[in-house]
């Protein structure tokens, strides 16, 4: 694991933690976090973002794209563990 990526993810993991209500060590939190700053660094590998000049706008979308997989995933572990 990348130590500089590390305290980001726990950061983001925290964050989402308290919002469902959460400890940042489970599962949904740290699945999520990790989805995010994975998808984010991926970005710069993809074909669509591969453009040294890419524009911001152009940018945009594949940063929502990035976060509505963390959210589906969040939403399908949420329901998973129930009331």
């Amino acid at each position: 694991m990348d130590a500089s990526y590390y305290e980001l993810e726990r950061l983001i993991a925290a964050a989402i933690g308290e919002d469902l209500g959460l400890p940042p060590t489970a599962l949904a939190p740290r699945l999520t976090a990790y989805t995010v700053v994975g998808g984010l660094r991926e970005l710069y590998m993809t074909h669509e973002a591969h453009h040294r000049d890419i524009a911001t706008e152009e940018l945009l979308p594949l940063v929502d794209r990035v976060l509505d997989v963390a959210r589906a995933g969040l939403a399908e572990l949420a329901a998973r563990r129930g009331p």
